[in-house]
């Protein structure tokens, strides 16, 4: 009979601890103004986060609406023959209608900004693998 394998999990240093907490605090802000927002402007917000170039352990966030489902199947269809789903050129030419520029970092979408690029290519990315899809699996009779 083999043996049983234990995994120990270990504890969390008390630095590693208030990080976690730190983390998850902004995450709640996150999606709680998200949330927020979904209620103020009558539909589905969801918010980008992407990693700070410029100051290591801080983040950019921006928030964007859901596409309609219209839209979603357009995004689809620029992207036909892609096993993942939509491409990121496709997401990058949605990014101008849905980002909510009032309440989204000017860093995500003023196009003089230094890293203007960089966090334009990541939100997109994030809106990207926000729709992602069902990749349907057909049975061959």
């Amino acid at each position: 009979m083999p043996e049983e394998i234990i995994e120990t999990i270990t504890p969390l240093t008390e630095a590693e601890q208030q990080q976690k907490d730190k983390e998850d605090a902004m995450w709640a802000e996150i999606w709680e103004k998200a949330a927020a927002l979904s209620k103020n402007l009558g539909y589905k917000v969801f918010p980008i986060v992407v990693q700070s170039v410029e100051e290591e352990g801080a983040f950019v966030i921006g928030y964007a609406r859901k596409p309609d489902i219209v839209t979603q199947c357009r995004l689809i269809d620029k992207s036909e023959g892609s096993i993942y789903g939509i491409s990121l050129e496709a997401a990058a030419s949605a990014m101008e209608a849905l980002v909510i520029v009032s309440e989204s970092d000017p860093r995500i979408t003023d196009k003089n900004g230094e890293y203007y690029d960089v966090y334009w290519k990541g939100a997109a990315y994030s809106l990207k693998q926000f729709m992602g899809l069902a990749i349907p699996v057909l049975k061959k009779k």
